[in-house]
């Protein structure tokens, strides 16, 4: 089980502010619950259909807090993990306290409390979590190293690639991949990140809301292979800026 990070002007955001009492309640709870189990803003159909039914839940998705994530009733809160350890941090914490135990370098006392509180979490996520509720990895794949979990940082790590998901997204929106791309490379965020796929997820959806008159991209002339040949291109020029276009 973990804390749940809330930032003190959490009730006055905007979109916070204009929810209904039940909508507010649900939303809270929602984060309580993804926190007390780590599931990384993952909420199951079972208890998404216990915290918001109707009404509800579509006051949370219209204010842009919750998104439905896949045709079964689940649904992620969003950016949950700009502001909450992922369930990978989690875990790495509680491997370093261990070991820092073994070495004498943490009080036995406070060791006891993590056993302790580690033991609740497995019991309890047994308990809540079916085998069909399951959570899915967001992008379909074991490996999550290049989504930048590793580390918080500020800037994205250089070793990031966007995803096809990301490609995708982009041609929906209408907005340049590239060009966001290079925007979200350069830019370094106020707050520490965790999740690069997240976040740029987020950044694409924020440049076709800033920018309505933007570019608009027409799903015939870029296609997302092109797109994909585009980004690739633009990574093997800074790559070779970066070796002294040797």
């Amino acid at each position: 089980m973990s804390n749940l990070t809330l930032e003190p002007d959490f009730a006055e955001h905007p979109k916070v502010f204009e929810l209904s009492d039940a909508a507010f309640r649900a939303h809270v709870r929602g984060m309580c619950w993804c926190a007390k189990y780590e599931t990384d803003g993952y909420v199951t159909a079972r208890i998404a259909t216990q915290l918001a039914q109707g009404e509800l839940l579509e006051e949370l998705v219209r204010w842009r807090l919750w998104e439905r994530d896949g045709e079964d009733g689940s649904v992620r809160i969003r950016d949950f993990l700009e502001y909450n350890p992922s369930r990978e941090e989690l875990a790495r914490e509680r491997a370093r306290k261990k070991r820092g135990v073994r070495a004498g370098k943490v009080p036995e006392r406070d060791a006891e409390k993590a056993r302790a509180n580690h033991e609740t979490h497995t019991s309890e996520e047994k308990k809540n979590l079916s085998v069909t509720d399951q959570i899915p990895d967001p992008e379909g794949s074991p490996d999550n190293s290049r989504s930048g979990r590793a580390r918080r940082w500020r800037r994205v790590p250089s070793e990031w690639r966007p995803t096809e998901k990301h490609i995708v997204l982009a041609v929906s929106l209408g907005v340049d991949l590239a060009i966001e791309l290079e925007k979200f490379r350069d830019h370094e965020f106020r707050d520490p990140k965790s999740d690069a796929d997240a976040a740029f997820r987020t950044w694409l959806r924020n440049a076709k809301r800033f920018s309505p008159r933007g570019l608009e991209l027409s799903r015939t002339r870029n296609s997302g292979t092109e797109l994909l040949e585009r980004v690739q291109r633009m990574t093997e020029e800074k790559r070779a800026l970066g070796n002294g276009g040797t």
